[in-house]
């Protein structure tokens, strides 16, 4: 694995986001499956070297049954299953979503953020770790 494997991997997870988002047309939707499913992809592909397609009914199953199980505190389930995988694909789908959420409900955020992407990052790629540290209100958390 090389030094920006990690970040080519979240890479190409955001850019299958933004192709179901695309591919949504501007009709209402829950993305939270792709989320799950985009979030956990990158887990695997740390924790097992491997990645899924979105589409795979398997994967998605996979993502489901861990969701379901966290939400419902399943001891059990959770002790004999992977920790990070569950763990790092619950929180940080649910947290995504939730920022999703919040910029749907309040505009003038979303607004602000998309004119400071606009402004500052080519339209063609998606936004490096190198480059949200350039983007003072949406991107550099510090």
């Amino acid at each position: 694995m090389g030094k920006n494997w990690l970040e080519e991997t979240i890479i190409a997870e955001v850019e299958s986001i933004c192709q179901v988002l695309r591919d949504a047309k501007g009709k209402p939707f829950n993305p939270q499956v792709q989320l799950t499913n985009s979030v956990s992809n990158v887990i695997c592909a740390l924790i097992f070297g491997k990645k899924f397609a979105l589409t795979d009914d398997h994967f998605s199953r996979l993502t489901t049954l861990i969701s379901d199980n966290v939400r419902a505190g399943s001891v059990d389930f959770i002790v004999q299953s992977l920790p990070f995988l569950m763990s790092g694909t619950e929180t940080t789908s649910m947290t995504t979503l939730w920022a999703l959420v919040f910029m749907v409900e309040h505009p003038e955020v979303m607004r602000k953020v998309q004119e400071e992407i606009d402004s500052n990052v080519d339209r063609e790629k998606v936004l490096t770790n190198a480059e949200r540290l350039l983007l003072p209100y949406t991107g550099n958390n510090s």
